[in-house]
């Protein structure tokens, strides 16, 4: 049956540019395929092992994110870094070991893997669908001429593997391109690609801006390094014309002048050491004078401050001893008040018990008169 051909139009391109084509047997490029063309899926390789950091940071992983739970991906996978090469030679050696035992099980798998029916056979096809495609290629290299080429009759599949509809349907699908880019109009709508939203536009802003610091300060650090060259150069420069003029100057004097210049070097030589000498010595002596009466200054200022301390502390126990004077004093008073108390209670007590029996036996007298007086009643009467 004849292949049917519809174009989709996608939301952000223009026609001209990107065509979706749908269809029975047609490639994502317009291309008719036959279904000995398509090249079907590898079958399964066999899982490379995983090397020692990478085994070491899955056995820790969950202990790392179970301790510091808000940290990112990459910060969890930094610590682990940090960790790893911290960990002992002996701990990695275990990790490497497991590496190697699986590596050389892993090259064995994978030669079987290759020898495997299922691989061959994936190989054959891939090289007849790298055929079609070079082909398909070679079909298209002359893009800049528009011509529909007659299709040579013929029957069954070519010796090149496809056959001669295939080929036909490629030429008019090139050709149908071709003249719609020429006769469509040329303004193109853009492509979602080409849109930069404002976090986008934020992210790469930020980018710039570091660059242009890193630059800066790459900048810098070369002028620093010019400098301290040219400083260089013109020291050894300096030391050149210095050496070249001694050079002349032995050049034209004796051997017993050069050694008077010489002694004479030397002698100088010696004046500035001792003169340097003498100055770091009395800078020294000055330096320990200094310090000499700072430490003496801190003594005194020492001992102005323990003896402000013993002063209040003297002060505060003559207050102390003065209080406990004052309570002592009080306390004594109290006590001979009390007893002065006690002795005057007393002395009242007696005074009211001798008024008591004073009372008492003015009563009995006066008891023992009344009767007498009136014995003597009774007698006057009778």
């Amino acid at each position: 049956a004849p292949s049917t051909m519809m174009y989709m139009n996608s939301q952000y391109n223009h026609p001209a540019c990107n065509k979706l084509l749908l269809g029975p047997n047609l490639s994502r490029d317009g291309k008719h395929l036959s279904s000995s063309s398509a090249v079907p899926k590898a079958p399964k390789a066999p899982e490379k092992p995983l090397m020692a950091y990478m085994r070491y940071s899955k056995k820790v992983w969950d202990e790392v994110k179970a301790g510091q739970p808000e940290l990112k991906i990459w910060e969890i996978g930094k610590i682990i870094g940090k960790m790893w090469r911290e960990l002992p030679s002996a701990d990695k050696q275990v990790f490497n070991a497991e590496y190697e035992s699986e590596k050389g099980e892993y090259q064995d798998l994978m030669k079987s893997y290759h020898n495997s029916p299922a691989y061959q056979s994936y190989l054959q096809a891939k090289g007849r669908a790298d055929v079609i495609e070079a082909e398909n290629r070679a079909l298209e290299r002359d893009e800049s001429c528009i011509s529909i080429e007659p299709a040579d009759d013929g029957a069954g599949d070519t010796d090149e593997g496809f056959s001669v509809k295939h080929v036909a349907a490629a030429r008019f699908q090139r050709n149908h391109r071709l003249m719609q880019d020429i006769l469509t109009e040329p303004t193109i709508v853009p492509t979602g690609r080409s849109i930069v939203t404002q976090q986008r536009y934020d992210i790469l802003k930020n980018q710039v801006q570091s660059l242009q610091k890193h630059q800066q300060k790459l900048q810098d650090e070369l002028e620093d390094i010019e400098r301290s060259h040219a400083g260089t150069k013109r020291k050894w420069k300096q030391q050149g014309t210095k050496f070249e003029s001694e050079m002349k100057i032995l050049k034209t004097i004796t051997p017993q002048e050069f050694y008077v210049e010489y002694k004479k070097k030397q002698e100088q030589q010696r004046l500035l050491r001792e003169e340097m000498e003498k100055k770091n010595k009395e800078e020294m002596e000055a330096k320990a004078e200094e310090e000499r009466k700072l430490a003496e200054k801190a003594a005194e200022q020492k001992e102005g401050e323990e003896g402000e301390i013993e002063k209040k502390e003297s002060i505060e126990e003559e207050k102390e001893e003065g209080d406990c004077k004052n309570i002592k004093e009080l306390k004594q008073e109290t006590e001979e008040m009390e007893i002065n108390q006690t002795n005057e209670d007393s002395k009242e007590e007696k005074v009211a018990e001798t008024e008591e029996m004073e009372d008492i036996g003015h009563e009995k007298e006066i008891n023992s008169k009344e009767p007498t007086e009136e014995k003597q009643v009774d007698k006057n009467k009778e």
